[in-house]
């Protein structure tokens, strides 16, 4: 009896294993072909149809080095396009003044802003807070949003700008070497805080929460937590997991996603906290919500929003601007003489005369805009989705989702708008200068699309007037209080950039009341 029971047991037992192994067996296979869908089917047929139309195609640049040479070889072949492939995914970038200007114009209609790998931090801060803003609603929002950004708002916090500028250069030692991509990351963090959430920020904010990637719960400051957000946002764009199991990734589901949703949550958490502590009646955030169309969530996530743009562009190109200045010793000294009667101005502000000051200062201006030009903080445009099948750019039909970028270093190298693109050149923003036009082969004046460091048309950065003030003020502060020299290895290079794709950071001393 025993024996028979025994018997029917491993008899069942080896059944299910059979049955297991068919189904795995089926499950494999099931696997397998999606994985051939995904990564070979897919980017074949999605590679036939533009290499058709004489698209490049080419595996993703991986750095910037490459990117910078793959869009100078399409400029000289007067490309329009240029498709590649990142892991499952496939991205169509527009190189040419014509595909841009042809693009702008058929965005949102055709052409509209999409969340796929974006900018994971942005898309979090949405999910977080549980709401998306919609159309219908966009227009009565942009009024009070381009209120906040005008000059007037501007000038009520210079005198708050130049202190929190000169307190943090001022804890650098003197002739000591830094990092200074660090610290005008910080800058740029302190300013738009104060700004944006209020000028009582650095006293009442509350410590944070972070999580490690090993589980351990750290407590640190809201300015540790939140560059270590934008580095999580950064590494998890590249995440192979992000690619192969996107419903996972979305939903925040397993980690590295889970983990930075926890971060972003927590800096959300400490940020509202500060809302509801904050006295400063002039702060953007307070601004939006006490208007009838943003609620204070929707005024909450613009400001939040706001934050992590200026975060990802605004110190990348400080230090672009700093390095192409120093590296032409002529105008390094001219742009000195011109600001050194500024170093009082600085320090006792009075806000409508040091911009007065500092717009006639017309070296700076087109320092400013020569270094965006030569080196802009975003390469590439954030990327759009075709939403329909039948746009066309340049007679080329763009397949539905295809994702779209625009190339804004190819625009900036273009040589039939630029002689010499390579070369720092402020004159070229000079009207009065015979740099301001275009090649003498080409004549005329530069395309609307030659200079885009804000992207183009009805998407493009609503911040611009206010992140240029703050660049203005940024650059003329260090160059009328201090001097600065770059660090050996880097002052013998011919070119470096630190745009946010570069990597790079800037080495420099500054040197206290000298040159």
């Amino acid at each position: 009896m025993e024996a028979n029971t025994f018997d029917v047991l491993y008899d069942t037992l080896l059944g299910y294993i059979v049955e297991g192994m068919k189904y795995s067996f089926a499950l494999s296979v099931l696997v397998g072909l999606y994985l051939l869908y995904r990564f070979f089917f897919i980017p074949y047929m999605i590679k036939r149809h533009y290499m058709k139309h004489s698209v490049t195609c080419s595996p993703r640049d991986e750095s910037y080095n490459q990117f910078r040479r793959s869009t100078n070889k399409h400029v000289e072949r007067c490309k329009d396009f240029k498709l590649y492939f990142q892991k499952t995914w496939h991205h169509l970038e527009l190189c040419s003044i014509k595909s841009i200007e042809e693009f702008q114009k058929k965005v949102p209609e055709d052409f509209d802003r999409s969340d796929h790998f974006a900018s994971y931090s942005y898309q979090a801060i949405q999910d977080a807070m549980c709401f998306k803003t919609k159309d219908d609603e966009s227009k009565p929002k942009m009024y009070h949003l381009s209120k906040c950004l005008g000059v007037s708002f501007f000038l009520s916090k210079m005198p708050l700008i130049a202190s929190l500028i000169l307190r943090r250069v001022n804890t650098i030692r003197r002739d000591e070497l830094v990092d200074f991509l660090k610290y005008s990351q910080m800058i740029t963090l302190e300013i738009m805080c104060h700004m944006l959430f209020g000028e009582d920020f650095q006293e009442k904010i509350n410590y944070a929460h972070y999580r490690h990637a090993d589980g351990y719960v750290e407590t640190c400051s809201y300015f540790t937590l939140f560059p270590r957000i934008l580095e999580d946002s950064e590494a998890q764009r590249d995440d192979i997991k992000a690619h192969m199991f996107q419903f996972l990734s979305k939903n925040y589901a397993i980690d590295p996603f889970k983990r930075n949703m926890y971060n972003i949550t927590e800096m959300m958490r400490i940020l509202t906290d500060f809302t509801n502590i904050s006295t400063d009646k002039n702060s953007m955030y307070k601004i939006l919500s006490n208007s009838e169309d943003y609620s204070q969530y929707e005024a909450f996530v613009e400001c939040v929003s706001f934050l992590f743009a200026s975060a990802e562009t605004l110190p990348h190109a400080m230090c672009s601007i700093l390095y192409q200045v120093r590296k032409s010793e002529q105008i390094y000294l001219k742009l000195k003489q011109d600001l050194r009667h500024l170093e009082d101005n600085f320090k006792q502000v009075d806000a409508e005369h040091l911009k007065e000051q500092l717009d006639s200062c017309d070296l700076l201006t087109y320092v400013i805009k020569e270094g965006l030009r030569i080196d802009p903080p975003m390469a590439q445009s954030n990327l759009y989705k075709a939403v329909e099948g039948s746009a066309e750019i340049c007679d080329v039909p763009i397949r539905k989702d295809t994702l779209v970028s625009v190339n804004i270093l190819a625009a900036h190298m273009d040589p039939d708008e630029w002689e010499n693109p390579s070369e720092f050149n402020p004159e070229r923003f000079n009207p009065l200068s015979k740099d301001f036009m275009r090649p003498d082969e080409k004549k005329g004046q530069r395309s609307n699309y030659s200079f885009i460091p804000f992207s183009v048309g009805k998407r493009s950065c609503l911040g611009q007037s206010l992140s240029l003030n703050l660049l203005k003020i940024f650059v003329g502060q260090i160059l009328a209080s201090y001097g600065y020299s770059l660090e050996g290895s880097q002052e013998g290079q011919s070119h470096m950039s630190f745009c946010r794709m570069s990597k790079n950071i800037l080495k420099l001393k500054i040197h206290k009341g000298d040159y």
